[in-house]
């Protein structure tokens, strides 16, 4: 890519309008993101069944496409901490339909994507990236007259 087509890419990437677009986008593809219970399985390491009892006893809330489980994000964030619980020997009949209001969890959620909203970390990597491209062409050229 050529210099000018980076620094246009940039400016324009850095108009407020742009930026806010960006984040409602981002915002509404999370919010329809969903999982499969196969898949959720898979990546939790739990059984199909126990999520599907976890299900009948209300800690979780899928929706269904078609007859099949859609786990959202929420359910998903629901997961981590049922997994964190029964790793500190808790058993799920043990855990409460609210327990993701127990931890506060909208806070954890803004912690979290607060990175993805904020221009400073993207400024930061455009840097970080602009410095780490210098030193990569400094060192091989370094390297090449030292060898010559």
């Amino acid at each position: 890519m050529n210099r000018q087509r980076q620094e246009s890419i940039e400016r324009y990437l850095a108009r407020e309008e742009v930026k806010e677009r960006i984040r409602q986008e981002m915002k509404k593809w999370r919010s329809e993101i969903s999982v499969t219970i196969g898949h959720v399985a898979r990546l939790f390491g739990f059984s199909e069944n126990q999520l599907r009892d976890w299900e009948e006893h209300h800690l979780l809330s899928p929706y269904r496409h078609a007859k099949h489980r859609q786990y959202s994000e929420e359910d998903l964030d629901k997961l981590v901490i049922i997994r964190e619980l029964m790793n500190a020997n808790y058993a799920p009949g043990d855990m409460s339909i609210g327990i993701d209001k127990l931890l506060n969890i909208d806070e954890l959620r803004l912690s979290l994507h607060s990175s993805f909203s904020d221009e400073v970390v993207i400024d930061r990597r455009i840097e970080q990236t602009k410095k780490e491209v210098f030193w990569r062409f400094f060192v091989s050229h370094a390297l090449r007259v030292a060898l010559k």
